[in-house]
């Protein structure tokens, strides 16, 4: 709870009573004052009782694909995590984390459809997930200890279709950030044609491109690269103004 300031303001002082007694007590009062509230303001970030953040899940996993498996996990606030798995033919094996703030027009139809969804109270039109599926998916809300989820290999339902067509954009377009920036350090002949291909695909426009437009904006600028690659840097950057 809020702090809450209350200011006396005094009489006159009494007749015959020192002017720097007054002083001194208004000073101590003060300083009392400022000591009770410094016990009652919350830590910095949000009241001292940190409310409950919702947070909607969805986990992509299948051994062929690359990667083999990621979650992206947005929070009502916002807040975005993509986590992905390494591919089986990277020597390093290291996971690959990104994190963002999603836009508020995204995060509002993730809620919404997730609403639309009761929250994956209910298993409906879903094909579950097998060994010999092609794919596993798993969407999940959570809020405090209030967690449903459901996973599946398919759906019928157009709630649960549209929920996961979004999701898959905003995995694909963090994904082509990742590609174009490993390409920039081991093979740049290659990223001007994978440029070219986002660009040429839905006219170049992205899902949360601004999750990798500092990417973008280093390679519109990099003096090293072809004049035809950072061209189609620039095009991806007009085409996803915001």
């Amino acid at each position: 709870m809020d702090a809450v300031y209350k200011d006396r303001v005094a009489d006159s002082p009494r007749r015959g009573k020192p002017a720097s007694w007054i002083g001194a007590g208004l000073v101590f009062l003060s300083l009392l004052g400022l000591a009770q509230a410094q016990e009652t303001l919350p830590p910095f970030g949000g009241s001292s009782t940190s409310p409950r953040v919702a947070t909607v899940t969805f986990t992509y996993s299948k051994w062929d694909a690359h990667p083999p498996y990621y979650s992206i996990t947005v929070s009502s606030m916002g807040n975005t995590t993509y986590r992905a798995q390494a591919d089986s033919e990277q020597s390093t094996g290291d996971p690959y984390l990104l994190e963002f703030v999603a836009s508020q027009a995204t995060r509002s139809r993730i809620f919404d459809l997730a609403a639309r969804a009761r929250f994956f109270r209910r298993s409906f039109g879903l094909s579950a997930a097998t060994p010999t599926a092609s794919a596993s998916m798993t969407l999940q809300f959570a809020e405090g200890s209030d967690v449903h989820s459901i996973s599946f290999a398919s759906s019928s339902n157009p709630t649960i279709q549209a929920l996961v067509t979004l999701f898959q954009r905003m995995a694909a377009t963090v994904q082509l950030g990742r590609r174009v920036a490993r390409l920039r350090a081991s093979n740049p002949a290659e990223l001007g044609p994978a440029l070219k291909r986002a660009v040429q695909t839905d006219g170049g426009v992205l899902t949360e491109f601004r999750a990798i437009a500092p990417t973008v904006r280093q390679l519109a600028g990099d003096t090293q690269l072809s004049d035809l690659t950072r061209t189609y840097a620039r095009d991806l950057l007009q085409a996803n103004p915001r």
